[in-house]
């Protein structure tokens, strides 16, 4: 009765009017429009959204994923990587402290989601997300994210992280898999206290392209904040936490955000297929 169209369309539309199962089935009610574009003459029972979010193949989201971020992507793409934190409930400030008695230990509560993002800096649209549960290290994300670029077909030239990604293995990997440029600044300076310079080429490059301000490649640093942006965006548009109760069903409430945040960018620049 209800098409994988219709119901992923939904999911979507969940994360970004920021409500419950039931909710986005109550609002679908009086959206008679929305159901004509999504092909639904009935809305169905939260319970199918619920039971329809836990089966669907993670797989299946990146290709949609991919599919809306193409709607807005051209040649020659200069990619950000960056990662951000969300947390797993909605506990409030005032209940942590409240919840304390006497300087006792805090209660314990669910530890935050870390979202690696890889971003087109031109169209600010969202190309590839990697989550996982606690504190892991940004370049953990790396391989994940690069085969979801890779399998995008994605023309990416440059690619720009910030120190956290500074690491010869990071700079080889990328090169070797997409071809294109790396522009990480290295942890230390150009020069020590001993004068000595990185000895690992890539590093040893950084320190040359990073020695003046006016090189091709600090320019093309610069656009690496563009991927705070667009996590900036996203949360103040649908949350900065996450619901979920599993490490899956928080990865894929992620990618649905950055689903809905990728045909937002596309209808602002009036693509509409």
């Amino acid at each position: 009765m209800y098409s994988f169209h219709a119901k992923v369309c939904m999911l979507v539309v969940k994360q970004y009017l920021k409500c419950t199962f039931r909710s986005v089935c109550d609002i679908m009610v009086s959206a008679a429009r929305a159901m004509k574009a999504m092909g639904m003459r009935y809305v169905p029972h939260h319970s199918t959204l619920v039971k329809f979010s836990s089966s669907i193949d993670p797989v299946l989201l990146d290709n949609v994923l991919n599919a809306t971020a193409m709607l807005t992507s051209g040649d020659g793409i200069v990619m950000a990587v960056d990662a951000t934190g969300m947390p797993c409930d909605n506990a409030s400030w005032h209940y942590v402290l409240r919840i304390q008695n006497d300087g006792a230990r805090l209660l314990r509560k669910r530890d935050f989601t870390k979202v690696s993002l890889a971003v087109d800096t031109a169209g600010l649209t969202v190309m590839a997300c990697e989550t996982s549960l606690g504190n892991v290290h940004d370049v953990k994300h790396i391989p994940s994210l690069l085969d979801k670029i890779v399998s995008g077909g994605y023309d990416v030239i440059s690619v720009v992280a910030d120190k956290g990604y500074d690491s010869e293995d990071v700079h080889k990997e990328i090169q070797d898999r997409t071809g294109a440029e790396t522009i990480i600044p290295t942890r230390r300076p150009d020069k020590r206290s001993d004068g000595k310079r990185p000895r690992r080429t890539n590093r040893r490059r950084m320190a040359e392209v990073f020695s003046s301000p006016d090189s091709e490649g600090s320019r093309t640093y610069r656009k690496r904040s563009m991927a705070e942006t667009v996590n900036s965006m996203i949360k103040r548009k649908m949350g900065g936490n996450v619901s979920g109760h599993t490490d899956q069903s928080r990865h894929k409430e992620t990618m649905c955000r950055c689903i809905a945040h990728n045909v937002m960018r596309a209808l602002d620049k009036g693509v509409t297929a």
